[in-house]
């Protein structure tokens, strides 16, 4: 297995359920982080909390739908770190409305999250990927397994998403990046929480697959040989909520 004490890695989101897990999971492997999400006194909080394992604790506060700063982003990682061994595309949004009464902000909202910011920084953080052949980790969704009402802005999202990382895997592989998908079912996490209660259903978080489950996994396809590659990997509860 390959270790993965002293590298670095990049997760946005890194406030959310998943992106917190992983970024926790990581810590743990003696993984350097960058965490970039948009709330500053949650990013505090985790780099308090992570502070005791010994290991580089970054964090850049960001909105990722802004262009300039996205810009400001990646050039706080170039000049901060000479490397980057990891990166982890956890951010992601999704709102529920039917075809008819999808807006156009909504449908761009959408598509700059999951789509457009995964896209920007992935190939402008090419050349540390690159020099380290590194890991790219795309957080995708069940949604791209079968149709789902009143989602369907989010459903096209993620389906480009995961044309994206199919495509990039192609191009990138030649160089020795690795590229996976997860596609994780309903986890019990705050985005979760709020789509139970707009739709006015019982929240049973213990039936729900666990963020951790998903940073554990997430463990074992970066610790794979470097002779393998793990290219899509599906989740789902085990009991049905």
């Amino acid at each position: 297995m390959t270790t993965l004490n002293g590298k670095y890695a990049l997760i946005t989101g890194a406030c959310g359920g998943m992106g917190k897990a992983i970024a926790y999971q990581l810590a743990r492997e003696g993984v350097n982080l960058i965490l970039t999400d948009i709330n500053t006194q949650k990013l505090k909080q985790i780099k308090n909390e992570l502070s005791e394992k010994g290991v580089v604790i970054e964090y850049i506060t960001a909105d990722l739908t802004l262009k300039g700063r996205q810009k400001q982003l990646i050039q706080s990682i170039i000049s901060s770190f000479t490397r980057l061994n990891i990166l982890v595309h956890s951010a992601g949004l999704i709102m529920q409305s039917s075809v008819a009464d999808t807006t156009d902000e909504k449908l761009e909202k959408l598509f700059k999250i999951n789509l457009f910011v995964p896209f920007l920084l992935t190939r402008e953080l090419l050349p540390l990927l690159k020099s380290s052949k590194g890991h790219i980790i795309f957080i995708n969704s069940s949604a791209v397994q079968r149709p789902i009402a009143n989602i369907s802005h989010y459903s096209a999202s993620k389906h480009a998403m995961k044309g994206f990382a199919d495509t990039l895997r192609e191009e990138v592989n030649p160089d020795g990046i690795r590229v996976t998908s997860f596609y994780p079912g309903k986890t019990a996490t705050e985005m979760q929480q709020k789509l139970y209660k707009d739709n006015q259903r019982e929240y049973q978080p213990d039936k729900l697959i666990q963020p951790d489950d998903i940073a554990r996994a997430v463990i074992n396809v970066l610790t794979m040989p470097q002779t393998v590659e793990i290219t899509d990997v599906y989740m789902r509860p085990m009991q049905k909520s």
